[in-house]
């Protein structure tokens, strides 16, 4: 119950969220071999990596306790974006499980 009201307000600030990526975000968004890896704080799971993929849907791959986890863990799905074709979609707490996800990209 605790993560559907957390889903909840997140829903409802959605435009306060959005608007302040830029002092949320903990690192420069990198394209990479036709994917785009962000890493930010998110008001409701904190720190996390999405893969976002040619058709723009963005996918949570890693969450982290720290910043500084999160800054390599960035470095990290960086790197893994050169080479990977699916990955495990992060599910949201206990509402939401993980899912297997096929990336579509163009191959660069």
């Amino acid at each position: 119950m605790k993560d559907l009201f957390k889903l909840l307000n997140t829903v409802a600030r959605t435009g306060e969220i959005c608007d302040s990526y830029d002092e949320r975000k903990v690192a420069d968004k990198a394209k990479v071999n036709g994917l785009e890896v962000s890493t930010c704080w998110t008001e409701d799971m904190g720190f996390e990596t999405a893969i976002s993929d040619e058709e723009g849907n963005f996918h949570p791959v890693e969450r982290y306790e720290t910043r500084k986890e999160a800054i390599i863990g960035h470095k990290k799905w960086k790197e893994k974006a050169k080479t990977i074709k699916k990955i495990t979609k992060i599910g949201y707490g206990d509402l939401i499980g993980d899912e297997e996800i096929i990336l579509r990209k163009e191959d660069k």
